[in-house]
Order: C-alpha cells, then structure tokens, then sequence
C-alpha cells in the first residue's frame, strides 16, 4: 500500500500535523520508527451567505456576508447583464476585502442591470469554494421628456379639468409611478402603471385654474438574492 486514503473528518481552516510509521506485526522485529511530522493546514469555508441590496437611491449595492473564522481576507466577483435578455458575461474582479470585513459596496453600477456577485474566503494555504451567487436588478432609468397638457375630460365643460402626460419609455422598465402634487407640495397622490409600453396619463377630474405638479419615475422587478450556479 503506498498511501492512505480513508477520508479524516477534518475542519477548514484548522492545522493539522501528520505522521506515520510501520507496524510489522512481528514481535521480534518490531515497528519501524516515525516519519518526519508533515503538517497541513485545511483552507477557510465560504462564507455561509451573500446579501446584496440596492442602497443610495439606487446608485449603488451594499452587499453584506458572514465573517469566515480564521480567513486572512476575500476575493469577491461580479458580473452582469441586461435586463432584456439575462445573458451574463464573465466574472471580474469587483474587490479584495481585507480581514475582518463582513461588507462591501459596488459603485460601478448602471441602471436598468441584472448584478450577479460571489464571494470566497482566503488563507495562506489556499481559497475557499465560492459562495452561491446573488442576484439584484437596478432599477432602469428616469423617464425623459415628460409633457403635460391640460385639457377637458370627456364630457365635461370647456374648463380644463383634465392633464395628459406623456414621456418616452425606458429600457428595462416593467412599468411606470406618477406622482401629482398641489404647487405647494402637499396632497401627494401616485398612479401606478404596470404595463411598461404604456407610456401617457390622462389625469382626470381636476379642479380647474389650478397648478399641479408631476414626477413620472420608472419602475423595475428586483431579484434577490437568488442563488445561481457559475
């Protein structure tokens, strides 16, 4: 026999010191004496999970993991993909977090993306496997050109009682929020838009030669964390 390969219960990230001898099962002869210690030094477990979240008013992602005893730091990955059609590109590096760390933020995003990360832990005798994938969307970009006019619901007086909004569509987005409000600001009101190729408002029943005020933002569906094999 020229090696052992019953598997040891061994822990990551713990030392551990080997040696062997002969056993002749011969009384007279006896067993040889001990080899030389050889000792090993298991690597760091993954990090038991990856949570990212959009943070910033959506600029940026916060992504937070369980600290790894014994680790001397992290490699962690990202890459993405439009939200259209999920096809992924390669793994890049987005940071080295130092020991200790338990967060990191990714600054680098754009809108209207799908962001896939992982991360694995470090020591001097090698890396951990990677953790499972998560994966947020951004949300997609502001409507531009939005345009209102006033105008006269169906049925009613010649007194403009109704506004018609209409913006250009956003890539990425599943849909649309309005939001009208008094001149002041007060009496905030938002209309929700699920379809996003509807891209106008009519806003009805207003009260004539009175100033209102619209936002118009687009919404997207955000994904997380899901785990995602590669």
């Amino acid at each position: 026999m020229d090696g052992f390969d019953e598997a040891l219960p061994v822990d990551p990230g713990n030392s551990y010191r080997y040696r062997v001898k002969g056993i002749t099962g011969d009384v007279q002869l006896g067993d040889t004496g001990w080899s030389l210690v050889e000792d090993v030094t298991t690597p760091s477990a993954a990090p038991d999970s990856l949570d990212p979240t959009l943070a910033g008013g959506g600029v940026r992602i916060d992504l937070v993991w369980g600290d790894v005893f014994g680790e001397d730091g992290y490699e962690l990955e990202r890459r993405s993909a439009a939200l259209a059609d999920n096809s992924f590109g390669s793994w890049s590096r987005l940071s080295d977090p130092a020991a200790g760390d338990t967060s990191a933020s990714d600054t680098t995003i754009a809108s209207g993306r799908l962001y896939q990360y992982r991360i694995r832990s470090i020591t001097g005798s090698g890396v951990s496997g990677w953790t499972d994938s998560a994966v947020i969307s951004t949300s997609p970009g502001v409507p531009v050109k939005v345009l209102a006019r006033p105008g006269s619901a169906p049925g009613a007086n010649d007194c403009a009682t109704a506004i018609t909004l209409s913006w250009d569509p956003v890539p990425g987005a599943t849909g649309y929020v309005v939001r009208r409000s008094l001149s002041d600001g007060t009496g905030e009101q938002d209309f929700v838009i699920t379809d996003a190729d509807v891209t106008s408002f009519i806003d009805t029943g207003l009260a004539p030669f009175t100033v209102y005020k619209y936002r118009v933002r687009s919404t997207a569906s955000v994904v997380k964390p899901l785990a995602v094999s590669g």
